[in-house]
């Protein structure tokens, strides 16, 4: 923790896996407790994912990016970690879209334009990648949303 400096404050969301991530580029061995323990307080001026949730994904985004260049970096992808990254960030982005369509198109042309073949997973179905496959994503996302209406919640 000390080597890493520990918590940081300053992030909006993702702290405890930008400290993951810092401790294992590190060098540092974490372990997973499959005990889940948790405690939210929420601030009397509100939840800040759920006040800004495109800042939020931008930020989830932009640390997955920072893990997969420290992987590619140090000749740690394999095939699993690539296709893992890459249904990560295809359902992110898409997720972004509903809060931030600019972004969420320019991350897809820079990442998901390279991709062969991108897998059904729980949030993006086989309806939906034969969409996407045809149209693009724009058009996929647009009819998603009329198919699927956004709902109020937050993600």
């Amino acid at each position: 923790m000390i080597a890493v400096r520990g918590w940081t404050e300053e992030l909006l969301s993702s702290q405890e896996y930008d400290l993951m991530f810092r401790m294992l580029a590190a060098g540092s061995h974490v372990l997973f407790d499959t005990k889940i323990i948790s405690y939210n307080r929420e601030r009397v001026s509100g939840s800040i994912t759920k006040s800004d949730p495109a800042g939020k994904w931008r930020r989830f985004i932009h640390l997955r990016e920072r893990i997969y260049d420290h992987l590619l970096g140090n000749n740690m992808i394999n095939e699993e970690r690539e296709n893992s990254f890459n249904k990560i960030m295809f359902d992110s982005i898409r997720i972004l879209y509903k809060y931030d369509q600019k972004e969420a198109i320019r991350l897809h042309n820079l990442y998901m334009k390279k991709i062969k073949v991108i897998e059904p997973t729980l949030s993006t179905s086989k309806k939906y990648l034969s969409v996407y496959n045809l149209f693009g994503f724009k058009v996929a996302e647009m009819a998603s949303r009329i198919v699927n209406p956004p709902k109020d919640t937050i993600h």
